[in-house]
């Protein structure tokens, strides 16, 4: 058996503080919906739902490697291991035991279907809707998390589904005639600026108590092809929604003002790393799909191996080694020559924080390539 000694032999693996933190996901295809901000985007491996069988056998390599990779590698500060469920969860046939198991082992592992359960309430007209809502009731989940992207039109336009806005607003009448609380997320668009006073008075009309958090999309997936439809910074300016009573979640920052920080403050990329946490939710993420194939989140062409074939550290610690060195690299380039060579300070798309700029730049320079 490939031990973890082994790996650090073969890989010299030496981790700094931007390795604390490992997630691992498991992909569930597929998703009645193609929403243009999902950071999941399009699989390569089309329609294929996990059957249970394999989602329990990934499930559970995850969890039983967890104390042997804390304890034999780099200890328990800043570690956070889960499970996240990409794409739709009631799609999947099995949902309820997908949910059962993960309630199984909630004192062990961070279950964020028990903080708050997404969907796009395609469910709500089907005949199994009632069995759902009963289960949400005695779930226990803190909320059910909607995310709604405009107004009736804008919001189908959005997700690619013609029914999606008039779904979410069924769903979310039948939440609250069961008391269930429901957390609204708007990511802001060229669109839907326009929209948003009237569409707050529509889900505040609906949900007196829910909550509301309104912000950006993160800079992957669909996201990557679909800039465009982000906000120029003159249209944040002009819009009103920082004096409404939300929850905002983006910083909405350009080029421009990270070239301005980097200059004027010596921001490095050091800093960058440290302040925005970016391996969080950039690099940190291993995403399994439903063959058992272990990728890397920034790029779903980048396959480390297969954790139902191959022994599971082996092919973790490759991954991990692979973000070791992409973030060897970036400590040593100066951010100074990144935004010399692939800045673009007339753009004024705004950015969620200034590691989604970051990685617009890794991006151009190919240096994600660099390591495959």
């Amino acid at each position: 058996m490939y031990t973890f000694d082994d790996v650090k032999r073969d890989y010299n693996v030496e981790f700094k503080y931007w390795l604390y933190k490992v997630d691992m996901s498991i992909f569930i295809n597929s998703c009645p919906q193609n929403c243009f901000h999902c950071y999941a985007g399009k699989t390569n491996y089309g329609n294929i739902n996990m059957d249970y069988y394999y989602f329990e056998k990934a499930f559970k390599l995850f969890h039983s490697t967890r104390k042997r990779f804390v304890e034999n590698l780099i200890g328990s500060v800043g570690y956070k291991f889960y499970v996240f469920l990409h794409k739709e969860v009631f799609i999947y046939k099995d949902w309820k035991k997908i949910l059962n198991l993960l309630q199984d082992y909630e004192d062990d592992i961070w279950n964020e279907m028990k903080e708050s359960i997404p969907t796009n309430a395609f469910w709500i007209n089907n005949k199994d809707s009632k069995e759902i809502l009963k289960y949400l009731k005695e779930y226990g989940s803190k909320n059910v998390q909607l995310s709604l992207h405009g107004l009736k039109n804008t919001h189908n336009k959005y997700v690619s589904y013609n029914q999606g806005f008039q779904n979410v607003m069924k769903l979310a009448t039948a939440l609250c005639e069961i008391d269930i609380p429901i957390k609204w997320r708007i990511f802001l668009n060229k669109d839907n600026l326009k929209e948003l006073s009237e569409l707050l008075e529509t889900i505040k009309k609906l949900d007196v108590k829910g909550q509301i958090d309104i912000g950006l999309a993160a800079l992957s997936g669909n996201m990557i092809t679909n800039q465009k439809y982000l906000p120029i910074k003159s249209e944040i300016i002009d819009s009103d929604f920082r004096s409404l009573n939300v929850n905002i979640f983006s910083k909405f920052v350009t080029e421009k003002e990270l070239e301005e920080k980097i200059y004027n403050e010596n921001y490095t990329t050091k800093d960058l790393l440290k302040e925005h946490k970016i391996l969080e939710y950039y690099y940190g993420l291993n995403i399994v799909d439903p063959k058992g194939n272990l990728y890397s989140s920034n790029s779903m062409n980048k396959c480390h191996g297969n954790i139902f074939t191959e022994e599971f550290s082996h092919v973790l610690y490759k991954k991990l080694q692979y973000d070791r060195k992409m973030f060897d690299f970036l400590e040593e380039k100066p951010l100074k020559d990144l935004c010399n060579t692939y800045g673009n300070s007339e753009n004024q798309i705004v950015y969620k924080d200034y590691a989604q700029i970051l990685s617009l730049w890794i991006k151009k320079a190919g240096l994600i390539n660099k390591f495959m």
